[in-house]
């Protein structure tokens, strides 16, 4: 229960995932559908041009992380846009998973909103010399994802209404461990660094500091995409929710359509008798 608390996981709120202050849910639907099929494409040709290396690099980890998310994402907007419960809490299955699958999505999430900031900083400052004289797939397998990933992360976090929590600053620095783990064991069997900032050969004690200030930076990059949601929550206030209305009779929801627009309040926990509540 500690855990449970710390984290805020009470706070968790599936219709956040689904629904926009912007757009109507189908509309957020097709919106990702298309991110997510442009994101399986870009994950293939850098499959193809990295092989056996794919695993080795962080950009191909948090590509494939954010390809992960966008699929969950138009699967579960799917969901929750199309069928007879549709704009209803039983069809977001969110709403009814488990606290561990609700824990490790809003993870998920904060992970994509974080590195998907970072990975583009640290490749276009850092590392996009180093890849200058490869291959012409090797550099469009490098330059692709890194040249739309923050576009992706801009076009995600403004429709979407999710929040994101401070208590989970230490979840993509786990993710930070993990991967420098996965870099120095590929150092261990292969005797290659991955990237030259880790040769500690060279940078001897050196490579620890500029870990630590990756650390420093990730923790930097979380709390700035937390103010970011923030304050798109805070300029959207007076936006009006998207609300669709449907009738429940004897247990069945009757549609009510076109759907209508109602008034946002952060306080009005029942705009309409027989709304689902989005606001």
């Amino acid at each position: 229960m500690g855990a449970y608390h710390y984290f805020r996981l009470d706070n968790f709120e599936a219709d956040r995932f689904v629904t926009s202050n912007l757009v109507a849910p189908r509309t957020m639907f097709f919106i990702r559908l298309i991110l997510a099929l442009y994101s399986v494409a870009v994950l293939v040709v850098m499959f193809v041009a990295n092989e056996e290396r794919f695993f080795n690099y962080m950009t191909c980890w948090s590509f494939f992380g954010l390809t992960i998310y966008l699929c969950l994402a138009t699967y579960l907007s799917g969901r929750y846009s199309f069928g007879i419960h549709r704009y209803t809490p039983e069809a977001n299955p969110l709403a009814t998973a488990s606290v561990a699958t609700q824990a490790a999505y809003w993870f998920l999430y904060e992970t994509f909103a974080t590195y998907h900031l970072l990975v583009p900083v640290v490749y276009w400052s850092v590392l996009y010399s180093s890849f200058a004289d490869q291959p012409i797939i090797q550099i469009l397998a490098s330059i692709g994802p890194h040249a739309t990933d923050f576009g992706i992360l801009v076009i995600e976090v403004l429709f979407n209404r999710q929040q994101m929590q401070l208590s989970h600053w230490c979840i993509p620095i786990i993710v930070l461990a993990f991967y420098l783990g996965l870099a120095y064991l590929v150092w261990g069997v292969q005797q290659i660094f991955i990237y030259p900032f880790l040769n500690f050969n060279k940078l001897h004690g050196w490579v620890a500091l500029i870990i630590t200030g990756i650390a420093l930076g990730t923790l930097i990059i979380f709390t700035v995409m937390y103010f970011v949601h923030r304050v798109r929550d805070y300029l959207l206030r007076r936006r009006r929710a998207i609300v669709v209305i449907r009738e429940k009779t004897d247990g069945q929801y009757i549609d009510a359509e076109p759907a209508t627009m109602l008034p946002y309040h952060p306080h009005n926990s029942a705009p309409h008798p027989c709304a689902t509540r989005i606001v």
